[in-house]
Order: C-alpha cells, then structure tokens, then sequence
C-alpha cells in the first residue's frame, strides 16, 4: 500500500509511516508487556510512526518507510527501568530497516526470530544485555549488507552457525557473555572485512583456529573466558592492526609464541588464567605500543626478558601467581612511570620500608604484592602514592603501627590482611572524607585486616560511609561495638571474630538493612541478641557462636534459619533453632 504524503507550508513533503510498517511496530509494542522506561507509551495507533513522536523510530523522508528502531535503556544501571516481553517476529515486517537496536533492556526473553532474515537492508543488528534465549538463527547469514551484530550478554546456547561465514561485509562480531558452545566456524575465516571479533563468556572449546591469522583488518580479538585448548597459535602474531588480544581464562597449554613481538600494533595483551608454560619471550618488549600486559596465573619461569626495561609505553604489568622468583622488585620496575603493577606470589623479599618508586608517587592507582615474603613499614608508600585507589599486601610480614598511617584520599579497597600490623585502627577511620571523592561517605569501600596484631577498641564512626566490606577478624580488639556503627549504611559484610570483643550487641546492628554476612564468634558477647536484628532482611550468614549469649533468640526470620551450629557455646541462649526455653527470664 501507497504511503500518503503530508505537507506544511514552505516545507519539502514528508512521507507519513507505512501502513505495514506502522502495523509491525504495534505488534512489536503488544510484544512488550511492561515498560517502565515509558518508552512505548509514546507509540500509539492514532498518530503517525514517522512524524517524530514516536521514540526510537525514524523514517526514510519520501517513502515512509521505517529505517531505524532503537529500543535501549536510558538508565541501564538503574534496576527499576527495565522491559519486559519478546522480541516479536513481526520485526521481519519491517522491510526497509537499516538499523535494528533492542539494549539494555534486561527482561526481554524469548528467542531471537528467524524472521530478522528477511531486513535485505540491514546494516547494524544488536540485541544486547536482555534475557534472550534459544539458539542463533542461521538464517541471519542472508543479511548481506549487516555490518555490525551483537547479541552481547543474554543467554544464548547452542552452536555459532556456520551460515555467519556468509557475512561477507561484516565489520565486528560480538557474541559475548552468552552460554554458546561448540568451536569457532572455520566458515568465518570467509568474512575478510572483520575489524572487531569478540566471544568472550561463553563455553567454546577446541584449538583457537589458525585461521584467525587471515583477519588482516582486525583490531580486537577477544576469546576470554571459553574453554579452548591447545597451543596460541603462531598465526595469531600475522594480524598487523590488532591493538587488542585476550585470549583469558581458558585451558590454553605451550609456550608463548616468540613471534608475538612482532604485533606491533598491540596496545593490551592478556593471556592470564590458562596453563602456559616456560619463560616470557624476550620478544614481547619490542611491542613499542604495549600499555597493557597481563600473564598471570600461569606456569611462567624465570627469568623476566631483560627487555621489558626498554618497553616505555608499559603502565599495566600483572605478572601474579607463575613460578617466577624475583627476589628483589627489578630495578626497571621501580624506576618506571606506571599505573597498575601486581606481582602477586612472585617471590618477592624485600623490605618495603626502603623501596622508593618515585616514578610511581603520583600515578599509581593499583598494586598488588599480596603473597610475597615483604617487611617493614607500609606508612611511607601509603602517604606518598597519591592516587591510589586499590592495595593489596596482605599474606606477608609488614610491621607498621596503623595508628601512624594515612590513607590516599582516592583509596577504595585495603586488603592489608595476614600480617603483623599493629596498633589503633581509630586514625583510619577518623582521617576527614576528601571532597574529591565522589561519593559522600567516602571512596573507602573494602577493608580486610583480618589476622593481624591490632589492639584497643572498634572505633567510632563519625559520618556515614561508603564502607561494604569490614573484616577485622582475628586481631586484639577489646571493649564493645559502638552504636555508631549503624553509620555503615551500605555495609555487606561485617566480620569481627576472633577477637576479645565484650558487652552487648548494639541494637543499632539493626540498622545495617544492606547487610548479608555477619560474624561475632569467639569473643565475649554477654546478654541477649538484640530484637532489633530481625530488620536484617538481607541476611544469608551469620555466627554467633563461642560468645557469653543469655536468653530466647528473637523468634523470627532471618534469626530462625541459620543453623544451631550458628549459636553454639554461648551460656544459656535458647528458643530456634536451639531446644525451646525452660523457666528463665527470656
């Protein structure tokens, strides 16, 4: 049917929306049977599809016909914008579509229908980050003009079809954080235009084909977290633009081919989490554009290429958990400007107290030495990095009195745990919240200094706080819990055991609606669990056990559902899931 033709004064005519057209949206609205975006409510019969007033469409001018649908979320983080439905087959209907965009959506279920086959004009299909089940048409190898395809993060299973090798003008493949199996096509090594090819997050296996060599305009490869195995093919270093290859989290075996030093376009390269073995080849630090080098947990030896000294664009370097024995932390390292550097379980020994990586001060933002044999103080590290965000030190032998440190405005995450700190914590939790940090309460968000040799009392809290994790386990903290603590508003985790904590358990723990595990065991906790713990409705551990507990455990959920194991070897507490009360004063 004939698309009408509208007219304003001193305008060009402009199509109204195809009958057809418009009939297919409606379908694909019916589809839907929530919408708290309030995209759709804009989509109604008695007005036109191509007049402007209808969200997410647009409209070829002088024929009416629908070349673009974007459905996506305008607050993806936010959990109350969501829709809910299919994606309706009556899509197919639209003939003239140029670009096909449902994101972000998160309860759009259902599979992906074959009837998408049927768009000859198709340029840009993307289905991301919803529910979408089922397995891949591969009738969609018939759209011949499709560019870009993604079905990033939903649920799909089954096989990549081997029909995607018909996508001869296919720019970027995108089929991450899905449930596909099988192996890579050997038919993809027919789209030659591939510039991005991304599967990250699935369950693929076998060899990584060879034949991904052949992608000469590739830029992006990323086959992280799959299961393939075998060796890294030599053909992977013959792809001359890729700046960016993981090949993450998979059972890959052998050595690192020697030939990757000659990808000199590579901007990133991770290959943790897999089984390689031997040393690091001296050819990776004529990588001139190298910023990022990730080969932890794996199997790697000693020595370090004496070449990485002179890779000058190297800011991220992650060399944790191999069968490397550095000793000292390399001379190089510790002269360079860099951003990230964790050498977790590298065997280092060394004395913190008298390392100085000047060229660090001002741009570290994350470092993990977590696992090593280091001493001394940690105070001087702590006030000169400045920009900070992430320490990880813990497993080794640190001394510092923590009533001496001070923590970098911009720090979100201490894990100093498994050491011999010792002293107040009361300064760290006193030192004025930055302005700079975004957040109100603080950037400070995870603390774990769990078994070390820390005295005196749990500190005031003085101001509301970022705070979600607070692990204070196995140290010597005596007195009680101050009320305070209900300023840890957004906490999730709160261990305090093995301590020589006493009184009783504030009320205010009440007021942790956030909190999820909770542990006060083998302290000296007295009188009864208050009543207020039953506001703790996110709760899903707790233990209370080896305390001096009296009285009736507050008879209601979530207090009722943890084991009897939870409040063992206290004095006289009773009631569920403990034998019922017998005459005393509950």
């Amino acid at each position: 049917m004939a698309a009408g033709i509208s007219s304003a004064d001193d305008e060009s005519p402009v199509a109204t929306c195809s009958v057809k057209d418009k009939a297919a949206l409606l379908s694909v609205k019916a589809a839907i049977t929530e919408d708290t975006t309030e995209t759709l409510i804009t989509w109604t019969p008695d007005t036109d599809c191509c007049g402007g007033g209808w969200a997410g469409i647009e409209c070829d001018a002088s024929s009416g016909r629908v070349t673009q649908l974007v459905l996506q979320n305008p607050a993806e983080t936010n959990d109350t914008m969501y829709m809910r439905g299919t994606v309706s087959p009556s899509l197919g209907n639209l003939n003239s579509l140029q670009i096909l965009i449902i994101s972000g959506l998160k309860h759009i279920t259902g599979p992906i229908p074959g009837s998408l086959s049927n768009l000859p004009w198709l340029t840009q299909l993307y289905i991301e980050n919803n529910e979408v089940t089922g397995s891949i048409p591969g009738t969609l190898g018939r759209l011949s003009k499709l560019q870009a395809l993604s079905f990033l993060g939903n649920s799909l299973s089954g096989p990549i079809p081997a029909e995607f090798g018909e996508l001869r003008s296919l720019l970027q493949l995108n089929l991450g954080k899905n449930r596909l199996t099988g192996v890579l096509p050997t038919s993809l090594k027919n789209i030659r235009s591939l510039q991005s090819l991304d599967t990250n997050g699935n369950i693929l296996s076998g060899p990584i084909p060879a034949f991904l060599g052949s992608f000469s305009n590739l830029t992006l490869l990323d086959l992280s977290d799959n299961e393939f195995t075998g060796p890294i093919p030599g053909s992977i270093a013959d792809l001359p633009a890729v700046q960016d290859l993981s090949l993450a989290r998979n059972r890959l075996t052998g050595k690192i081919p020697y030939s990757l030093g000659q990808m000199n376009s590579l901007a990133t390269l991770s290959l943790s989490e897999n089984m390689l073995v031997g040393i690091i080849p001296e050819s990776i630090s004529k990588m001139s554009k190298l910023w990022y080098l990730n080969l932890s947990k794996n199997h790697l030896s000693d020595p370090l290429p004496s070449g990485l000294a002179k890779a000058s664009a190297l800011l991220c370097l992650d060399l944790s958990y191999n069968n490397l024995h550095l000793g000292r932390i390399p001379d190089w390292i510790t002269r360079k400007e860099m951003t990230n550097l964790h050498l977790a379980g590298c065997g280092v020994k060394q004395c913190l107290s008298t390392w100085k990586p000047i060229a660090m001060n001002s741009l570290l933002s994350s470092i993990d030495l977590s696992n090593n044999n280091l001493t001394g103080d940690i105070s001087h590290l702590l006030k000169n990095m400045t920009s900070l965000e992430k320490v990880y030190l813990s497993n080794n032998s640190l001394t510092s009195n923590l009533s001496e440190v001070s923590l970098p405005d911009s720090i979100s995450i201490l894990d100093l745990h498994s050491n011999k700190l010792y002293g107040s914590i009361e300064k760290l939790f006193s030192d004025n919240i930055s302005e700079s940090c975004p957040s109100p309460g603080g950037c400070l968000e995870f603390i774990n200094l769990a078994n070390n040799e820390i005295t005196g009392r749990i500190p005031e809290i003085n101001g509301e706080r970022s705070i979600k994790w607070l692990d204070l386990s196995g140290n010597r903290l005596k007195g009680g819990i101050p009320t305070s603590i209900s300023m840890l508003k957004k906490v999730e985790r709160l261990d305090f055991s093995r301590n020589r904590i006493v009184n009783k358990i504030p009320g205010a723990m009440g007021e942790l609606k956030e909190l999820r595990w909770l542990d006060l065991s083998w302290n000296g906790f007295k009188g009864k669990i208050p009543g207020q713990m039953l506001g703790l409705k996110h709760l899903k551990y707790m233990n209370l056990r080896n305390n001096r507990l009296c009285g009736q455990i507050p008879q209601a959920k979530p207090l009722t559902v943890f084991p009897a194991s939870a409040y063992a070897h206290n004095d006289c507490l009773c009631g569920s899931p403990l034998p019922p009360c017998k005459n005393q004063k509950l």
